[in-house]
C-alpha cells in the first residue's frame, strides 16, 4: 500500500511541479521538489534491499533525514539531523515501524554520547555520557520513562571512561554504526 501511495506521490507531484524522475528507466531514483526552487527536497533510491528516502526539511539543500525501508515498506533505521548543521548525528533503529534504539553523537566526533532505549515505541530509557570538565573521564546520566515521561534520573559515578558506557550498552550499539558525521 505504502509503495502504490508513493508511486502516486511521485506521479502526482511531478506533473503538478514539473519535476523529473531521474535515473534509468526502472525508475530507481525520484525525486520531489515541494517549495518549487529546483532543488530536490525529497528524493528516493533504490537498493537490492528495499529503498532509501532523504529528506531536506528546511529547504537549505542538505538531507535532514536519512531513512531506509526494507523490502516489505516498513522502516528499518533512520538517520537525523535534528539541529540543521549538516551532520546526521542522531541515528534509530526499528521493528515493525516502531523504535527500538536511538543513539546521538552530539558533538560528531565519532563517538555515541546519548543513547534511548524505547519499549513498544516509547522511550524507557535513556543515557548520556558527560564529560567532566578537566578530565578525559566523565560520567553517566540516566533517565527511566514512564508513558514516554522521564520518572527519575540517577548519576552513575565520576570517573567513568567512555570504554565503561560503552561495554555497559554495547547490547545497544555498534558504535561503527554511527557515522553521519564524517
Amino acid at each position: 500500500m505504502k509503495v502504490l501511495l508513493l508511486i502516486f506521490t511521485i506521479f502526482l507531484a511531478s506533473a503538478l511541479t514539473g519535476c523529473e524522475e531521474g535515473g534509468s528507466q526502472d525508475f530507481d531514483i525520484a525525486v520531489l521538489d515541494l517549495n518549487g526552487d529546483g532543488v530536490a527536497d525529497i528524493s528516493y533510491e533504490e537498493s537490492a534491499d528495499g529503498y532509501f528516502e532523504f529528506v531536506d526539511r528546511n529547504f537549505d539543500g542538505r538531507v535532514d533525514v536519512s531513512s531506509f525501508y526494507g523490502t516489505d515498506d516498513k522502516i528499518v533505521s533512520s538517520m537525523l539531523d535534528d539541529n540543521f548543521d549538516g551532520f546526521l548525528e542522531t541515528k534509530t533503529w526499528y521493528a515493525h515501524g516502531n523504535p527500538t534504539v536511538s543513539v546521538v553523537d552530539e558533538n560528531c566526533d565519532g563517538t555515541v554520547d546519548i543513547l534511548f532505549v524505547y519499549e513498544n515505541g516509547v522511550v524507557r530509557r535513556s543515557e548520556k555520557y558527560v564529560v567532566t570538565e578537566g578530565s578525559s573521564d566523565g560520567e553517566i546520566v540516566q533517565f527511566e520513562y514512564e508513558f514516554g515521561y522521564p520518572v527519575s534520573r540517577t548519576v552513575i559515578g565520576g570517573g567513568v571512561a567512555r570504554s565503561q558506557y560503552y561495554e555497559r550498552n554495547k547490547e545497544y550499539f555498534d558504535v561503527s554504526e554511527v557515522h553521519g558525521c564524517k
